[in-house]
């Protein structure tokens, strides 16, 4: 890849600039507040976009942090590159979207995949990666065991994976803690809890598909509502058969009558009385009840006055006519009093009959009519009395019934209390089973992810297995080729004082000067700071695959700055002569393009104001 020009919309100070790149080394001037780290940071944003928070250490860039400073409806611009040997117009337009992007081709078309290109053109390196490869900045400001450690780091870090910011050791580290922080997370007796829930889930089944746990309790009801029905009628039967039975008492109390025997007696009684009426009232209606007297009055008076008609009567047939006809009316008058008696007993018979006949039939007519009326009267008390004694048998089966409905009722209630228990007893068994289940699915759950978890900790463990593995691998084949390669650069940019860059087990630095092994941290900041930058340019050879014909422009963001004369021309000289890429050198002082103006190397020089 090799920058063109880019030309900004808008982006942080910038508005409507357009810079164009050369071949070679380009050198970005501006003094502090210029702008030299917007530009650098417009680079790095056309090339992997914005986030919109920033990063862990405030570093990343900001979304919100370089909009425009006079007009926030303008923000991006674009970036002309040529890449395999065809240009490419980049262009992102961050009010769309921090990650906007689009790439049109020399001709025209749009590239169909953008991201996808681009990362291509970019070897693939994320933000992170070319910051710490491709870009190449200042050594931090530090001093002593600080600087040594920083050093050492990105040496250890580069050998170990391949890139200055990872770090094995802290990628293992990460992995031991993730792996204790999973095995935290399980739950050792998932298994043998859902074994036993399984078990207790297959009981509570069989409970409930056992027939003891049928739900019958509508069947008990319909029982028990036909026997309440049939026990209400009964009831009614019986409470009517009372009535009548209390009545038909009360009808024959009120005509005298306690009993069958009662009613016969009394028509008996009336029918006797009645024939006896009849016979004295036949007596007392004979003729010659009537005419005897008579006969015995008229010879009395036919004697007496014989007696005082006839005077040669003597006086013994005077007194024997008067005797005799005092004899026959004694007799006319006894038999006038023995059948007025007699006519009195009848109107005395005829008089009871009639009281008792009217308050039997409301009549007091006395005769056969009368009493055949009141034999069918009594007729009917007899039904009546009957009907009574009937109705009591009828009562007493009613009754035997009633109990018997009731002691159904009772059972069919009881069935139903004890099916409405199994019905509650069912119930709370389908709640726990539910629960159950639930806990069951639960534990299903925390076991999957228990599985889940442990394939995590297998694949942290093999992943701790093959990065320790890629990490010897790399410190043998990577942290060579960077100590070769660095130690070859150190050589050049320190005029050959130091040769060999040697990395010990224990990640000591140590530089050979003439055979002589030194340690890093006997050396001074400035021949610190070019170790620093030969291992940086090993760094960039690597990603490059080895090549110097500059695949990605290289950026130096005031890297130089500690270096005295004489170091800063070694460096522009190894970097001028050996990088056949695009060097894009952003510096705040005029010692870099001073020395390629003496020295006749060619340059772009571009000033920010």
């Amino acid at each position: 890849m090799k920058l063109n020009h880019i030309h900004i919309d808008a982006f942080g100070k910038f508005r409507d600039l357009r810079l164009e790149f050369s071949d070679g080394i380009n050198i970005i001037y501006g003094r502090n507040e210029a702008g030299k780290t917007t530009l650098h940071a417009f680079l790095m944003a056309m090339f992997f976009g914005l986030s919109e928070k920033p990063g862990r250490l405030g570093r990343e860039q900001s979304y919100e942090r370089y909009k425009s400073w006079g007009d926030e409806s303008v923000y991006g611009g674009e970036l002309s590159f040529d890449h395999e040997g065809r240009e490419f117009i980049l262009r992102r337009d961050f009010m769309k979207g921090p990650a906007d992007l689009s790439i049109t081709r020399d001709d025209g078309t749009k590239v169909p995949e953008p991201e996808a290109f681009l990362s291509e053109a970019l070897l693939s390196l994320t933000e992170s990666a070319f910051k710490n490869t491709i870009s190449v900045g200042q050594l931090k400001a530090a001093a002593g065991r600080e600087l040594i450690r920083e050093l050492k780091s990105y040496i250890n870090n580069l050998s170990s994976t391949g890139n200055p910011e990872l770090s094995a050791d802290g990628a293992i580290a990460i992995l031991d803690k993730k792996r204790e922080q999973l095995l935290k997370g399980l739950e050792t007796d998932a298994v043998k809890d859902y074994a036993a829930l399984v078990g207790r889930i297959k009981n509570l089944e069989a409970e409930l598909s056992s027939p003891e746990s049928d739900n019958v309790l509508s069947e008990f009801y319909e029982l028990k509502d036909e026997v309440d029905g049939e026990l209400s009628d009964n009831q009614s039967k019986l409470t009517e058969l009372r009535d009548r039975r209390e009545r038909a008492k009360e009808l024959l109390s009120e005509n005298g009558f306690t009993d069958r025997r009662s009613i016969d007696d009394m028509e008996e009684e009336l029918k006797a009385g009645y024939e006896t009426y009849q016979r004295h009232r036949k007596k007392s209606a004979n003729i010659f009840k009537t005419v005897v007297p008579v006969i015995f009055l008229l010879i009395s008076f036919g004697l007496a006055a014989c007696a005082f008609l006839i005077s040669e009567l003597s006086a013994y047939a005077f007194y024997g006519l008067i005797g005799t006809a005092l004899a026959s009316l004694i007799i006319a008058v006894v038999l006038v009093f023995l059948h007025g008696r007699e006519k009195k007993q009848v109107r005395r018979e005829e008089e009871e009959l009639s009281e008792r006949l009217e308050k039997q039939l409301g009549d007091k007519t006395v005769g056969d009519e009368a009493l055949e009326k009141l034999h069918e009267r009594l007729e009917g008390f007899r039904r009546l009395y009957d009907t009574d004694v009937s109705t009591i048998t009828e009562e007493t089966s009613i009754s035997d019934k009633i109990i018997e409905l009731s002691k159904k009722q009772s059972d069919y209630q009881a069935d139903i209390y004890r099916q409405q228990d199994t019905n509650r007893k069912v119930e709370d068994k389908l709640i726990l089973l539910n629960e159950l289940r639930n806990r069951s699915l639960e534990l299903r759950n925390t076991i999957a992810e228990n599985n889940r978890i442990k394939e995590d900790i297998d694949a942290i463990d093999m992943a701790k297995e093959n990065l320790s593995e890629l990490s010897s691998e790399l410190r043998s084949s990577t942290g060579a080729y960077i100590n070769r390669e660095a130690g070859e650069i150190l050589g050049e940019v320190t005029g050959g004082t130091y040769s060999r860059i040697e990395l010990t087990e224990g990640m000591d630095i140590y530089i050979n000067k003439k055979g002589q092994s030194i340690p890093a941290k006997a050396l001074s900041m400035g021949t610190i700071d070019q170790i620093y930058l030969s291992i940086r340019l090993a760094a960039i050879r690597l990603v490059e695959g080895g090549r110097e014909d500059g695949r990605l422009p290289v950026f130096f963001d005031d890297s130089f700055t500690l270096y005295d004369d004489e170091r800063l021309w070694a460096a522009l000289s190894f970097i001028a002569g050996h990088f056949k890429g695009q060097i894009l050198l952003f510096t705040c002082q005029h010692r870099e393009e001073n020395m390629l103006l003496k020295a006749g190397i060619g340059h772009n020089y571009i000033e920010l104001t």
